[in-house]
């Protein structure tokens, strides 16, 4: 067998099918796993990334934190960063 036969490109979305459809697996995580199918691992990485620095602003009583999830989340073409936090990511 030749480098190449191992080396060719990893399906992540084979992962988060099994999680999706796994029982043993908590519901949230289950959502979550299920609705990040498809989605490109950097986008999801920056998304969730925006939503949790907008959560933390928040908790820490930062001036701004709820302006930028009331934006994140009313933003009409971003379905995924609505999806994330109400499945109670955060």
């Amino acid at each position: 067998m030749k480098l190449q036969d191992f080396t060719g490109p990893i399906d992540l979305d084979l992962t988060l099918r099994e999680a999706s459809l796994n029982p043993d697996v908590r519901d949230t995580r289950r959502a979550i796993a299920a609705a990040s199918i498809g989605v490109e691992p950097e986008d999801a990485y920056y998304s969730v990334r925006e939503l949790r620095e907008a959560c933390e602003w928040i908790h820490e009583s930062e001036p701004g934190g709820k302006r930028k999830l009331t934006q994140i989340l009313g933003n009409a073409c971003d379905d995924y960063q609505r999806c994330i936090y109400y499945n109670g990511a955060f």
